[in-house]
């Protein structure tokens, strides 16, 4: 994807933000350490945003959204495709998801800063609520299908099994974040044991 010079500036103020909200916190990482990172100077930061908070906010949502849109299109494809298998699928999301806290590190530090962050501004407590609820109501409809066709006992409560794997997935996030050799394969099979018939 080819940026203008807006853009692209505003893309690096974004990434560099990331990085460094990640890494030293929000409170920690001031205008000029991102700019010192991207190279601009603060005209270039206040072209694109009107405070740190702003910046802050922007990166939420980018945080909140990852992999959701992804994740919902693999499953329409798949069940469009008549190859949708509940524990294959789940496995290739957590997968998908765990490398990310491997490629990128610093996006579990965001995500921690903007829990802490939370209790100051009411706007990142409704988004990270509001992105939980999403996970949750995408989970719960797959669960929903994969009883539909038989992938799932009826008697599962699909909004229990879908508030446990989010759990999983978080906990995991988490615990890498602090211990970084821990292991993926151990943490991956556990959705064997959440998805027994």
């Amino acid at each position: 994807m080819r940026y203008n010079t807006g853009e692209e500036t505003k893309a690096n103020i974004i990434n560099a933000a990331f990085k460094l909200f990640g890494t030293k916190g929000y409170d920690g990482t001031s205008i000029d350490d991102i700019l010192k990172e991207v190279g601009k100077t603060r005209g270039a930061f206040y072209s694109h945003f009107k405070s740190k908070k702003e910046l802050l906010l922007k990166v939420m949502h980018l945080r909140m959204e990852i992999h959701i849109d992804d994740l919902e299109i693999m499953f329409e494809q798949r069940v469009n495709q008549g190859s949708f298998e509940i524990k294959s699928f789940i496995e290739e999301f957590l997968k998908i998801a765990f490398a990310t806290t491997t490629t990128r590190p610093y996006w579990t530090g965001v995500y921690l800063e903007l829990i802490k962050q939370s209790s100051e501004y009411k706007e990142i407590q409704e988004c990270i609520n509001y992105a939980y609820e999403s996970w949750i109501a995408l989970f719960m409809k797959i669960f929903n299908k994969s009883k539909e066709i038989g992938q799932l006992r009826s008697d599962v409560d699909e909004k229990i099994l879908a508030t446990s794997l989010v759990a999983l997935y978080e906990g995991y996030e988490i615990h890498k974040y602090i211990n970084p050799s821990v292991n993926l394969h151990d943490q991956i099979m556990i959705h064997e044991w959440l998805l027994t018939n």
